[in-house]
């Protein structure tokens, strides 16, 4: 059995760095750091233990921070510090959240169009009746789908952003019913068109002849009727014939209203002078069906742009909520 040399029990194998130095080392930092202490009016210490001058030799020949971060570089040294730690899928919210905004234009986008349906000159065909109301009332669903989606577009971004799979769901679903809506809308105003015109003519010719009294009249229908005249610078809806053997002949005893003329104001609008100087000579149901026709290309090609442009943003929408799943 080996003999253990004196002193040696329990030595850790830190001491064994000390024989590599030389003696001078060790006496330099035993001596200087007794000095020190009798100079500041320390107590002595007791001499160290066969391990402690090798510790005090190290801790003085170690590199400190500051000589670290030289060694290494700046840029290195403090990388682990200002590193943001890592967000899963940002790259897919940072898309979603994109997109949300592109939903959001899309809302605004229908917002214009029900409003721009409200208050142009498709007002005008309110006097063809049922014919021309499937346009109010797809310019009131409009209205309605904008202002949804402009919210839908905000919630989808802020369950992007926070992480939310319950507000990203409920963004995905009300997204999709917002679509098919806008389809279905799309399609029944572009099947709906050839209805329009191959109806609507004889049935607007009965109705104008029942329920038009007249250019001062304060009913809705006659006054309807005036505004149409007078903007699309007609006569009847094919033309002043129209009026013959109507309620507005029985009760006036003219053959067309003022509406008609050219000019108002002129003494040859009399209602009875029915020569191409002095009234429209064509009726107003063309101009009207130009105008349905226009209307409704406007309605079904903007809910569909506005479907389209959605579509990226819900599919973003779902497919961030199954990666967060």
């Amino acid at each position: 059995m080996p003999e253990v040399p004196p002193g040696g029990e329990g030595q850790s194998p830190l001491c064994d760095v000390t024989k590599g130095l030389p003696a001078a080392h060790l006496l330099l930092g035993s001596s200087g750091r007794r000095s020190h202490s009798h100079k500041e009016g320390h107590t002595p210490r007791q001499p160290w233990g066969p391990c402690e001058g090798t510790r005090a030799i190290l801790g003085s020949h170690s590199p400190t921070a500051r000589e670290d971060a030289d060694l290494h570089g700046p840029g290195q040294a403090g990388l682990a510090a200002v590193a943001e730690p890592h967000r899963p899928y940002s790259c897919l919210k940072k898309l979603s959240s994109s997109l949300s905004g592109l939903v959001l234009v899309s809302g605004i986008f229908l917002l214009g169009l029900g409003i721009h349906s409200q208050h142009s000159e498709a007002t005008l065909t309110r006097v063809l009746g049922l014919a021309s109301a499937h346009l109010r009332h797809v310019g009131h669903l409009c209205l309605l789908l904008g202002s949804t989606v402009a919210l839908l577009s905000v919630a989808s971004c802020h369950g992007a952003a926070k992480d939310s799979r319950g507000t990203l769901l409920l963004g995905f679903l009300s997204m999709a019913i917002v679509i098919v809506m806008e389809v279905t809308a799309a399609a029944v105003v572009l099947s709906l068109l050839p209805v329009v015109s191959d109806l609507t003519l004889e049935h607007t010719v009965v109705t104008l002849k029942k329920n038009y009294r007249g250019y001062n009249e304060p009913d809705d229908y006659s006054s309807e009727w005036n505004l149409v005249m007078e903007k699309l610078q007609c006569c009847g809806v094919n033309n002043h014939t129209d009026f013959v053997g109507s309620a507005f002949e029985t009760s006036t005893g003219h053959s067309y209203p003022r509406g008609c003329c050219r000019s108002m104001g002129t003494a040859a609008c009399d209602g009875h002078d029915a020569s191409s100087a002095v009234i429209h000579q064509r009726g107003c149901f063309s101009k009207l069906l130009e105008i349905t026709k226009r209307q409704s290309s406007v309605l079904s090609g903007g809910s569909l742009g506005a479907a389209v442009m959605q579509l990226p943003g819900t599919l973003a929408a779902l497919l961030l909520f199954m990666k967060l799943g």
